[in-house]
């Protein structure tokens, strides 16, 4: 893989030519002549793709296009770029990013970013967010709700997902098949006539790789705490003991029963007619499952991306139990090759690093970029779970009515309003008083009272006759086909409407 400081030259380098040793040596905060130690030795692996004359270092754009092929994912080329400038716009205060500073944190031209802000201008437009660019700042306006939508579109929308989370689990896996692999779980658990949903299936596989690769790294579990408790006559530790035996001898062997301990665990909620809490009450560290609550309700906070699924929190929970383990017996996993993740899919990636922070300062560990990797695999199998189960985490959007001499009616408007909208989106509707103070926890508010300082989200209502009047604006898009383009095209539209309803219901 690719040294940290080698493919920052050469993410620099990229979109610029004739770059001087001096200016590589002050952006990246080290001497001139470490910078040509790091060009010779990038010629050496990589030969021919960087060029040197006397006006300085340049790319050769044949071999950047060969090398980016040969290190897909093991180098964050700038068209990954795309992912982090939008997680950056979406963390980024009022004043919005610095696109100078921006540029340089990425390691691309000021001009290339620009190209890309203008590609995500029309991008977020489909959600209708804006893009603004006002001299050197960037911003990234709209509502919080059409903010998750782009996430969601973004995290489900390519269909790449899949394969890109079973390419990286056949590597971790070396040349065991993980098709071979998923039919072993399938077959011993069938045998013994237990039934897991495709997530449990996905998580266990994952978990079998990983411990495949960390075996590979003589990197073991000593039994310890809860999993001394786990007895190796239950079908749980029969289950992934014979999941073992069924894989290639030479690896087999290398199990020892501490490994077989923490993979049966990932049995137990299957096997037992238990909640699953009574498995995290029992393999799990109280003060585990209370900083993941807070870590997940921050994520959902700060990336607008809901992790709040129950059989996914049990999981992750377990995971993390086994990462503080290996933590505090001096065996967390270095060089995996899950770290590819990194640069595939940077805000799952993104997220994972955010999780390992907090959790970091809850639990005082600290993670390095392999299990991060491993925790973003986590993430990435829940979510592309969760899109192919059509399952995808529901938008709630929430109401708050100050108008209790039109209750009647108003309900008949949410009835109607709820046929608008999507059916992954529900509508939480509370009913207060004139009183109620602070709306912007709220993202709608209909009230037929002034509001001494109204926010944006608030529609004031009035009776007009024998009607009440209330205005409201609907997105929608709609798809044409031009006679002279054989493919569609959608456009977006807005349109400002007023719903009367008769005052009498």
């Amino acid at each position: 893989m690719m040294a940290e400081l080698d493919s920052k030259i050469v993410n620099y380098l990229h979109d610029r030519t004739n770059i001087k040793a001096k200016e590589l040596a002050f952006v990246l905060k080290v001497t001139t002549r470490t910078i040509r130690y790091h060009i010779r030795s990038i010629n050496q692996i990589y030969p021919g793709l960087l060029l040197a004359n006397q006006e300085g270092y340049s790319l050769n754009d044949e071999s950047y296009r060969k090398f980016l092929q040969s290190n897909k994912g093991n180098f964050i080329s700038p068209s990954s770029a795309k992912g982090y400038i939008i997680m950056h716009l979406l963390q980024s205060s009022a004043d919005g990013e610095n696109i100078l500073e921006l540029a340089s944190s990425l390691f691309i031209s000021e001009s290339y970013l620009r190209s890309l802000l203008n590609d995500l201008k029309r991008f977020a437009f489909k959600f209708n967010l804006q893009v603004s660019i006002n001299h050197y700042h960037a911003n990234l306006r709209g509502s919080e709700r059409n903010k998750r939508r782009m996430i969601l579109s973004i995290l489900y929308g390519d269909g790449r997902l899949q394969n890109e989370l079973q390419d990286t689990i056949q590597k971790l896996m070396g040349n065991v098949s993980i098709g071979k692999l998923y039919q072993i779980v399938i077959d011993v658990c069938s045998l013994h006539a237990v039934h897991l949903t495709p997530y449990a299936t996905e998580n266990i596989v994952m978990h079998y790789a990983i411990a495949i690769e960390r075996i590979r790294l003589a990197k073991h579990i000593a039994p310890h705490g809860s999993l001394e408790r786990l007895s190796e006559n239950s079908i749980d530790f029969t289950l992934a003991s014979e999941i073992v035996h069924r894989l290639p001898k030479e690896l087999a062997d290398h199990f020892r029963q501490g490994d077989i301990a923490q993979l049966a665990v990932l049995f137990v909620g299957n096997t037992l007619p238990k909640s699953p809490n009574n498995v995290i009450e029992a393999f799990v560290n109280p003060k585990i499952i209370v900083a993941l609550h807070m870590a997940l309700a921050q994520v959902s906070k700060n990336f607008l991306i809901e992790l709040n699924n129950l059989e996914f929190f049990n999981r992750l929970a377990l995971h993390v139990q086994g990462l503080l383990d290996r933590s505090q017996n001096g065996e967390l996993i270095s060089n995996s090759k899950a770290v590819e993740i990194k640069s595939t899919y940077p805000i799952i990636y993104d997220v994972a690093v955010y999780i390992s922070s907090l959790l970091g300062d809850q639990l005082a560990i600290r993670l390095n970029d392999s299990e991060i990797a491993l925790l973003a695999l986590h993430i990435g199998a829940f979510i592309e779970s969760a899109e192919l189960n059509n399952d995808k985490p529901e938008e709630a959007i929430s109401i708050l009515i100050i108008a209790p001499e039109y209750e009647q009616i108003l309900n008949e408007f949410i009835a109607r309003l709820q046929n608008l909208v999507d059916h992954h989106i529900k509508l939480i509707v509370s009913i207060s008083t004139p009183k109620t103070q602070g709306g912007g926890q709220y993202d709608l508010i209909i009230t037929s009272n002034k509001i001494q300082k109204p926010s944006n989200n608030t529609i004031t209502i009035n009776a007009n006759g024998a009607y009440l009047e209330i205005p409201f604006t609907v997105n929608y898009t709609e798809t044409y086909t031009d006679e002279s383009d054989s493919d569609p095209s959608d456009e977006n539209f807005t349109q400002d409407v007023i719903f009367k309803i008769n005052s009498d219901g």
